[in-house]
């Protein structure tokens, strides 16, 4: 009996989920200088909603309020897009699959910040969600040194770079790495990340880690 209560609970949250305006996208994401971004996006409306001459949306930068002039970053009813962003943007998405996936190219520092998305389905059926993808952009990797440094013990440091670009992605190159004894290196599965484990005697401090 038990089970059937839990049953009939959950598909009561579910019928109440999608008899509203949901949209799901990562609240955080990065990448890299010059390099693009997917920010993943699927939308839900409400099951009584009825999309007039089809299914079409709006990804706004900065603020979700139109009266406002947000940039806008896509629109799949014209090409007319910010300065910034003008031949850089497309949809990966199908909207009437309600997939609202971004890709950016050619990603820069201006491009830091807050993405909405807005649905348009014809008349007044039209809402900007609330929830946002906030995008940071960095100019170089991130490098993991431990707090305490012993000599003559192995040391790992470990260089990450986002990698949420599917066109292109990062390769890490350790720079003067002649003057570490017998470095190895390993990526990991999810992001690309180089570690260089040696005894702590080098002369100076590591040399710098860049992406390509």
């Amino acid at each position: 009996m038990w089970c059937l209560q839990l049953l009939l609970s959950l598909l009561m949250i579910i019928k109440d989920v999608s008899s509203q305006w949901n949209v799901w996208m990562p609240r955080d994401i990065s990448t890299m200088t010059n390099s693009c971004v997917v920010i993943p996006c699927t939308f839900m409306y409400p099951s009584g909603v009825r999309p007039y001459r089809g299914v079409h949306g709006i990804w706004y930068f900065g603020q979700p309020y139109p009266q406002f002039f947000p940039p806008v970053v896509f629109k799949s009813r014209t090409d007319i897009v910010h300065e910034s962003y003008k031949g850089r943007t497309r949809l990966l998405g199908d909207l009437a699959q309600r997939n609202c996936t971004l890709r950016i190219g050619s990603v820069g520092t201006e491009h830091a910040g807050r993405y909405y998305f807005r649905a348009d389905l014809g008349g007044a059926n039209i809402f900007t969600y609330p929830d946002f993808s906030e995008l940071k952009v960095l100019d170089q990797p991130n490098i993991d040194v431990p707090e305490e440094i012993v000599s003559n013990e192995n040391l790992e440091l470990t260089c990450y770079a986002p990698d949420n670009c599917p066109d292109v992605s990062p390769e890490i190159t350790w720079l003067y790495a002649e003057y570490l004894p017998d470095p190895s290196s390993s990526p990991t599965t999810w992001r690309r990340a180089t570690r260089r484990c040696c005894p702590a005697r080098w002369p100076s401090s590591p040399g710098p880690c860049t992406t390509e």
